[in-house]
């Protein structure tokens, strides 16, 4: 395993993640401990969850998982999602992220998070009220950096601005969706990233699934893949027509490679210098496997230019997809219109 390590905090992060929001779901326990330990033989360090999977339940299980050597690994979670359909909000304010934090350290079980993220941009909360209530769990130490996921490019800027008028740490780390399918974080929030000097972790790699090629066009799903058991806004922006065809595209290319479509989607993503690691979302010890047979190849030059024949920078399939957590604001129109 390869290891990143995370702006000057001086934490190294394995390359590849294990994202947990399927625990308790999904995967169950028994299917998780068989994965917890296959990370330890492979020398992943690196565990993602948030507050909001699975209603509380996939820290809950983590938190067992590693309850005996909680020390090996990078924690992170994040917290400023709806937990249940009737919480309407708001999520960032101060209250709720002080007792957000400590509802998730007595689910994990531990006194402390290497990683705390704002899940998402909250619209109902002051910016400056979400920064300065991390910068209280900064100060208690039972945080030790912060980061956030799911912003606009200008509330990057501005949640820098907070942090040095304030006297605040900035955040060092920040989560987007990335694949070869999504680009569309190419135009602002990488190079804004990477402007502030912050790193990124992505998530969905595969597309929920569609890169690995398993979804074929004009073919009902297989009967255990996500598309066939999910029915979530995620999943419906991955699962369209235009992006089966390119993924059967992608799938013909890596066969005379002797690669497969799953490798070759994770390495397409490290190669991005702005991306840390990667978090993936296997459902079994299979899937994980698939993950980290990545890096048995090497990317080349040709692979890059091939992606960029089908999908050029910042460009995402379906064109028209809208992130679900950054809708688009429209228009503001005049009181007397």
């Amino acid at each position: 395993m390869k290891y990143r390590t995370i702006g000057n905090t001086g934490v190294k992060v394995s390359e590849i993640c294990w994202g947990t929001d399927m625990l308790g779901g999904l995967v169950s326990l028994q299917e998780a401990e068989q994965i917890i330990e296959t990370l330890r033989h492979h020398g992943v360090n690196f565990l993602d969850t948030a507050d909001a999977y699975q209603h509380g339940q996939s820290e809950s299980l983590l938190g067992k998982l590693i309850q005996d050597d909680r020390n090996r690994w990078i924690l992170a979670t994040k917290t400023g999602n709806s937990r249940s359909s009737k919480d309407k909000g708001p999520f960032l304010t101060r209250d709720r992220i002080l007792k957000g934090i400590q509802a998730s350290l007595e689910r994990l079980g531990t006194d402390y998070i290497d990683f705390y993220y704002l899940h998402s941009n909250d619209p109902n909360t002051l910016l400056i009220e979400s920064v300065r209530a991390m910068g209280e769990v900064l100060t208690s130490g039972i945080v030790k950096f912060w980061g956030f996921s799911n912003y606009y490019a200008w509330q990057i800027a501005e949640i820098i601005r907070i942090c040095d008028l304030e006297g605040i740490p900035r955040p060092v780390v920040a989560q987007t969706h990335y694949n070869i399918l999504k680009r569309d974080a190419e135009r602002e929030y990488l190079p804004a990233c990477e402007n502030f000097g912050i790193e990124v972790v992505c998530y969905a790699p595969l597309a929920r699934g569609v890169l690995s090629g398993k979804y074929l066009l004009g073919a009902p799903p297989p009967k255990q893949s996500r598309q066939n058991l999910e029915s979530t806004f995620t999943m419906k922006s991955e699962y369209h027509p235009e992006s089966l065809k390119l993924a059967g595209k992608i799938k013909q290319h890596v066969e005379s490679r002797e690669i497969g479509p799953v490798q070759f989607a994770i390495l397409w993503i490290l190669q991005n210098m702005t991306v840390k690691s990667i978090v993936s979302g296997p459902r079994n010890v299979e899937q994980l496997l698939g993950y980290l047979k990545a890096f048995e190849y090497s990317f080349t030059e040709e692979d890059e230019c091939f992606v960029e024949s089908l999908i050029p920078a910042g460009q995402q399939i379906p064109v028209n997809h809208v992130n679900h957590f950054l809708p688009v604001m429209g228009r503001k129109l005049q009181k007397n219109i």
